[in-house]
């Protein structure tokens, strides 16, 4: 059995996570390096659409409670979004509502 890089497998889950919003009509800038909790920054072609603009933290497995818990202190004027992606199954899409503070399945 061929093992994956998990590096590539990331990368690849990022590419298709940019794919997608550039299909909802955003413009998307990845992260290089993931320095931060988040992974891509998008903001909306049209902003009548979706005036503000969204931050993906990105998985191929799952998020973790120590980086769910990062992602929700985060400061930042953005929807703060948790996209995950198993082998063969459909994104999971969750967003952050800091008015209720829960994570809202998309």
């Amino acid at each position: 059995m061929k093992k994956i890089n998990s590096k590539r497998k990331g990368l690849r889950r990022e590419r298709q996570a940019r794919k997608i919003l550039e299909k909802e009509g955003y413009y998307c800038c990845p992260s290089k390096g993931s320095l931060g909790p988040f992974d891509i920054s998008a903001i909306a072609k049209d902003p009548a659409i979706m005036p503000s603009p969204r931050v993906l933290a990105v998985s191929c497995d799952k998020i973790y409670g120590k980086e769910r818990i990062k992602i929700e202190q985060y400061e930042i004027h953005a929807a703060k979004e948790i996209w995950v992606k198993q082998n063969y199954r459909e994104w999971i899409r969750v967003r952050w509502q800091r008015d209720i503070g829960k994570w809202e399945l998309l």
